[in-house]
């Protein structure tokens, strides 16, 4: 759900507004965030066909 939603939201990007929006003062990317407070970190997932899918759930369950 979570994922369809996701991609539901970058399709509906304006792109060219996208480019154009300054970076921070800071160089940074922008919010901070902790990526080891996500539930899915990045490594369980991947990109296939423009699409994001959750290839490895094991970790999740083992807590």
């Amino acid at each position: 759900m979570a994922v369809r939603l996701i991609n539901e939201a970058v399709r509906r990007l304006d792109w060219s507004q996208v480019r154009h929006l300054p970076s921070p003062a800071d160089g940074s990317d922008g919010a901070p965030f902790d990526p080891e407070r996500q539930e899915l970190r990045s490594r369980l997932l991947s990109c296939h066909d423009n699409s994001i899918r959750i290839v490895e759930l094991q970790e999740l369950f083992k807590r």
